[in-house]
């Protein structure tokens, strides 16, 4: 008999979590489930998509009242006994909350959560208390990386029998890259070293600016490409015009499917974050055949082997950045290698059918 599972989101957009639902509904075993996904705000583009792939993707109407949204999990409920779910998926704070009280109330309902936030212990301490509280009534916890994982165990006090590591896992997309772009690069005749990233502390692009300006003191000839967008772009802009680096850094802004329109056109990815949890961006750069330079944040020392298919490198260490990138943009067979290695190590760990088994798998085991 098939079983019923819900996956809920607060608001189903294009970040990371929301990317990781897309995956598990795409690629879970319709045959063994019927999937519904549920958003708890507003539905987003990545909601918008999985509606117009024919997915099933209902929504718990906003209340106009100040008091409405502490109830959000009454509408939920009426969800989840309207379609006789078995299992309830939550992968953000709020959907936590809410899923968990739909469970005080239908204990026969089980329910695993996903963390997807990678700084513990250093989260809003008002998210770190409701998570503490209600991730005691989910059947099983779910971190997407080991570091972050160890992180989990220690902030909160979870037993390692309740908590399990079930890796991120990504898709490779049919779209063509941006023809555009791929010209305007093709004329600086320079390799492109990129990054594809939220313009937020997190992730560290001011080094990137700084790692920019080091290699053109040194005199190494490559462009960098940001793609993406945020509250630090005008900030950034502007430290980009005070180091002078208008003819070597450009900022792409925000792209639709960038992993396809715009990770082909790079020679080398670059990710300079303050933290991750495990990082989808550096799948997509392995799955894309990219040689990938990344901080030693989250899972990235565990998904990128050194010297094999990328190097990490010390957050903040603008030297050591000049120097892993260095070594790539100065050698075609360096890239090359480490791209292909990278690929086949993204094909036999990273992709989304394998992060979807683990996921039945856990269904499985909760429901049995």
């Amino acid at each position: 008999v098939k079983k019923n599972i819900l996956i809920v989101g607060s608001v189903l957009s294009g970040g990371g979590a929301e990317r990781v639902i897309a995956n598990i509904a795409k690629h879970i075993d319709q045959t063994k489930y019927n999937l519904t996904i549920c958003h708890l705000k507003k539905i987003g583009e990545i909601g918008q998509e999985l509606t117009n792939g024919g997915f099933r993707v209902v929504g718990v109407v906003p209340s106009t009242g100040s008091l409405g949204r502490y109830f959000s999990f009454l509408q939920l409920r009426r969800i989840v006994t309207q379609n006789k779910i078995d299992l309830i998926h939550s992968h953000d704070t709020h959907a936590l909350v809410d899923t968990a009280l739909v469970r005080s109330t239908l204990p026969s309902v089980k329910m695993v959560h996903t963390f997807h936030f990678g700084n513990y212990p250093y989260g809003v301490k008002r998210y770190m208390f409701l998570e503490r509280v209600f991730s005691h009534l989910a059947s099983r916890l779910v971190a997407v990386g080991i570091e972050q994982c160890k992180a989990l165990r220690k902030a909160y006090r979870i037993r390692a029998d309740r908590i399990v590591i079930v890796q991120n896992g990504v898709e490779l997309s049919g779209a063509k890259p941006d023809m555009e772009w791929r010209e305007r690069l093709a004329k600086s005749g320079r390799p492109v070293i990129g990054a594809m990233s939220t313009f937020i502390e997190q992730k560290g692009l001011t080094y990137l600016l700084d790692t920019a300006q080091r290699m053109k003191q040194q005199g190494t000839e490559a462009v960098f490409v940001i793609v993406g967008d945020g509250p630090l772009r005008n900030e950034l802009e502007e430290k980009c015009r005070r180091l002078e680096l208008a003819d070597r850094v450009f900022f792409a802004g925000w792209k639709q499917n960038a992993a396809a329109t715009m990770l082909p056109l790079f020679d080398v990815f670059f990710q300079t974050s303050l933290w991750e949890a495990m990082s989808l961006a550096v799948l997509e750069a392995m799955a894309a055949g990219r040689p990938v330079v990344a901080t030693d944040v989250g899972d990235n020392r565990h998904v990128i082997v050194n010297g094999e298919n990328g190097e990490v490198v010390p957050a903040k260490d603008v030297e050591a950045m000049t120097a892993a990138l260095t070594s790539l943009v100065n050698s075609d067979e360096l890239r090359v290698r480490y791209g292909e290695a990278g690929k086949n190590r993204y094909s036999k760990l990273y992709t989304a059918r394998t992060m979807a088994l683990r996921y039945e798998e856990l269904y499985s085991d909760v429901l049995e």
